[in-house]
């Protein structure tokens, strides 16, 4: 387990320990299996949601990307494992569930990427799980992209400025970085290749 190392602390808007977390999630063999799932499924267009659940109007200066939904059991558990054991060390969040798995593509044509945002949603019926713990895992080799990079944004709380960083040892394929949903991130363009990630989201009762 490797922990964050940066002066400054996540954006979060919320106090909390924020950290962030780099773990072996997968084995290239399940690597390529979830491929293989994703390539059986209808890919569409990544959209946008607003903090009430809401699709957004489609703005591709904001979010431009490819994504299919995975609902694999064998997935769902290694996720459920690794996090227990992430959610025990850190943060001791309540989590009693997961999204379904989004597999998401950038591709070179169009620069695509994701820009700044957060994750958590809060549904208008307060018994609805909300997002606590965002995971992305990187299920491409990095020698098959360029750009594409996931940082963090980082505020200096002496001097109240902040800039951007990107996670150490997120770098290899099948390893997860797992965040608070409500730390700001983004996905910079790709400019050459595809990358291939997994982000899901650890969900549990409003505090």
């Amino acid at each position: 387990m490797e922990l964050a190392e940066h002066t400054g602390n996540l954006v979060t808007g919320v106090n909390s320990n924020n950290w962030y977390v780099v773990k072996p999630v997968f084995e290239n063999e399940m690597v390529d299996f979830i491929h293989s799932v994703a390539s059986s499924t209808t890919e569409e267009q990544a959209s946008e949601v607003d903090r009430d659940g809401n699709i957004k109007e489609e703005n591709l200066n904001s979010r431009s990307s490819s994504v299919c939904w995975i609902n694999d059991l064998q997935v769902y558990e290694i996720l459920m494992e690794v996090m227990e054991k992430v959610n025990d060390n850190i943060w001791q969040y309540n989590i009693t569930g997961i999204e379904s798995l989004q597999y998401t593509i950038y591709r070179e044509d169009k620069n695509q990427h994701y820009s700044w945002h957060i994750d958590p949603i809060y549904h208008k019926d307060l018994n609805t799980p909300c997002r606590k713990v965002s995971c992305s895992v990187l299920l491409s080799d990095p020698e098959d992209f360029e750009g594409g990079e996931f940082e963090f944004m980082s505020i200096d709380l002496g001097s109240q400025t902040s800039s951007s960083f990107q996670p150490r040892f997120f770098n290899k394929k099948g390893h997860g970085l797992f965040f608070p949903s409500q730390a700001y991130h983004r996905v910079k363009p790709v400019t050459k290749g595809v990358r291939r990630s997994l982000v899901c989201w650890f969900t549990g009762p409003r505090p």
